[in-house]
């Protein structure tokens, strides 16, 4: 206690010299000493405290427990991907992706016969979420927004890519991957020097594949669907060219060689919609819904004779819309197909009409009683990229909605579609009056919802809680019963199928 003390003491008090210890002052031998049995002390300290080294079996489980969703199946869409034989395929890279079409035929964008690049063959959009599959061919990819239509994708190497379109999430999905080929593309121009940097997309039933050619104008695409396809080439300052018959086999690779070409150009004149009189100053712009890796051309305005001209850059044969705008003119949207008329132009007559009124009405459900809150728009026309005015009915049932962008002239009819959760949809046909006239009002009385009641069980009996029920509209019976098909209300009804996960044991 008194050396304690005396250290204590000194160590506060006493004469302390370039950070010496009192040790060492007294005794030169002793401080060597003491070091080493400090360093000895600290490294039993350090020994007590540290962490023991985690083996590779626990640093691979906290690898997985980190990779592990977060989410569950119903939020996501899952499955496995398998070869043709029938082999899980592991390390396969799913994309979930939206998709603007449930699928065949019934899609609000839906337009098969607007050429060949619509949703069934344009560009993937941007990923929601990725997954891997794992050494079984499983994933679980997600979490996906609720009420979108999706697409799925799986890409793995060696093997030709796979895609799906599903009306919602929460679906089992089994990709089969068939072994894929490869294709050279040669993208010139007219004087056969190649072109850099063109886009070129190969497109094989829903699957696209898309590349960039090097400087020489070539690109080879690999992982190809096998059999026959159809190739688009597209570089600044030249037209698109699409070729189509384009075989893809896995035994050789083929070259293709794709001549690109000056753009064509459109040219006409506006006139009111009696044919006559020209309209000067109307804005004009070409918009490419079916190939969006094209920017919209510069607005042109037309001179005093009604004429304008401009350039397209999607190729002959595909279809791009042509909109104009002017003051006192309901706005006009309608498309076109390229085609060449002579020396490289095409002719076009485009006629405006004058501002038209809102279509009014009022939305009931089934009993006669006012459908405040639904949904109230114009029956889809199949256009890509051809978004409809809507509105929203008050609370007596009453809307008020915007008149059709599309050329219609005052006495012509449209079919316009109403909806409310809880009580069904609607359709009545509508008539289009003079912007100060007074319109007949419309009423859209909804057709009521059924519910199905019931238990999803496994082989066995047991129930199966976290199934997806979905609720789909059967047209066979429908056609048997004789009744006369509304393909836009009934587009309707499909579009928008009733989904239900069960939650609990006994569901």
């Amino acid at each position: 206690l008194g050396a304690v003390g005396s250290i204590v003491f000194l160590l506060v008090d006493g004469p302390m010299g370039e950070g010496a210890s009192w040790i060492g002052r007294e005794d030169p031998d002793a401080m060597e000493e003491a070091a080493l049995l400090d360093a000895d002390a600290a490294s039993l300290a350090a020994g007590r405290n540290a962490t023991r080294p985690k083996t590779a079996e626990e640093l691979a489980a906290e690898a997985a427990a980190a990779a592990a969703p977060t989410f569950g199946k119903h939020e996501g869409v899952f499955g496995t991907v398998t070869n043709g034989r029938g082999e899980p395929v592991a390390d396969a890279v799913v994309k979930l992706m939206e998709a603007e079409s449930p699928g065949r035929g019934g899609g609000r964008y839906y337009g098969g016969y607007y050429g060949g690049y619509n949703q069934r063959g344009r560009p993937d959009k941007e990923a929601i979420a990725e997954a891997t599959t794992n050494a079984k061919g499983e994933f679980l990819v997600g979490p996906a927004p609720e009420d979108t239509f999706l697409r799925i994708r799986a890409d793995a190497e060696g093997f030709a890519a796979t895609v799906r379109d599903l009306k919602r999430r929460g679906y089992r999905v089994d990709l089969v991957l068939d072994v894929g080929g490869k294709l050279v593309v040669e993208t010139k121009d007219a004087e056969g020097a190649g072109i850099p940097n063109a886009r070129v997309f190969n497109t094989a039933g829903v699957v696209m594949t898309e590349a960039t050619t090097d400087a020489d104008g070539r690109e080879e695409l690999t992982n190809l669907p096998t059999g026959k396809g159809t190739l688009l080439a597209s570089a600044e300052g030249h037209a698109a060219v699409t070729q189509g018959n384009i075989g893809v086999s896995p035994e050789r690779t083929e070259t293709v060689t794709i001549v690109l070409s000056d753009p064509l150009v459109v040219e006409g004149t506006v006139t009111g919609s009696d044919g006559m009189a020209p309209l000067g100053g109307v804005d004009l712009k070409l918009e490419y819904s079916n190939m969006p890796w094209l920017e919209p051309t510069e607005p042109v305005r037309t001179d005093e004779t009604g004429s304008f001209e401009m350039e397209a850059y999607a190729g002959l044969g595909q279809w791009v819309s042509i909109e104009a705008t002017a003051a006192d003119y309901a706005p006009y949207r309608t498309w076109l197909q390229l085609q060449d008329s002579g020396a490289g132009r095409m002719k076009v007559e485009v006629k405006l009409a004058e501002e038209r009124a809102p279509i009014t009405g009022r939305v009931v459900d089934a009993d006669g009683h006012a459908a405040g809150g639904a949904r109230v728009t114009y029956a889809p026309r199949g256009v890509p990229g051809d978004d409809a005015p809507e509105t929203t009915a008050e609370a007596d049932g009453s809307f008020e909605l915007a008149a059709p962008p599309w050329p219609m002239n005052p006495g012509q009819s449209v079919q316009v579609l109403a909806s409310a959760p809880g009580k069904g949809v609607g359709a009545a046909r509508a008539r289009i009056a003079k912007k100060d006239a007074i319109g007949q009002p419309v009423e859209l009385a909804l057709c009521g919802v059924g519910r199905v009641e019931g238990a999803v069980v496994d082989g066995g009996g047991s129930a199966l809680p976290g199934a997806l029920v979905t609720l789909l509209l059967d047209y066979q019976e429908m056609r048997k019963s004789g009744n006369r098909l509304n393909s836009s209300l009934y587009g309707a009804i499909t579009n928008s199928c009733l989904l239900y996960t069960s939650d609990a044991a006994d569901d």
